[in-house]
């Protein structure tokens, strides 16, 4: 059997391109992202605590804060990337909401946008659950 190495090459180039494109496209995601469940009721300082800490060690910038609610915006490549956050938080847990974005392809009708906006979300939710545990023993 006799192969064409330029017919093997493009599949192979066709292969990649089509799972390198999927794999950057974007990705399905929540308006609201629910903080963990806590099984007890939660400090409100010590959340607000946590959210800061959280916000500060992944390089968010707090816009506004008030009583139960921060927003904070995240940027990259001098501002042409970013997304805008709302944080509400009480005694029951804490959200964190998409408010809008730039260059990170947010389309509403199909609920998707970039995937490092999910990361990041997963990241902030993360900190933010691990800080208030650590805070909450001191």
């Amino acid at each position: 059997m006799k192969f064409k190495p330029l017919s093997t090459s493009l599949f192979t180039l066709l292969m990649i391109l089509t799972f390198t494109s999927c794999y950057t496209t974007s990705a399905p995601f929540n308006i609201t992202s629910e903080g963990y469940p806590i099984e007890s009721e939660m400090n409100p300082q010590i959340l607000e605590k946590s959210i800061h800490l959280s916000l500060l060690n992944y390089g968010w910038e707090v816009t506004s804060k008030n009583e139960g609610k921060i927003t904070a915006k995240y940027s990259k490549s001098e501002d042409l990337i970013n997304a805008n956050i709302e944080i509400l938080f009480d005694t029951e847990g804490y959200s964190i909401s998409y408010v809008d974005s730039k260059n990170l392809d947010f389309n509403d009708k199909r609920m998707t946008i970039h995937r490092n906006y999910n990361r990041w979300i997963a990241n902030l939710n993360k900190s933010i659950a691990e800080n208030y545990y650590i805070l909450e023993i001191i």
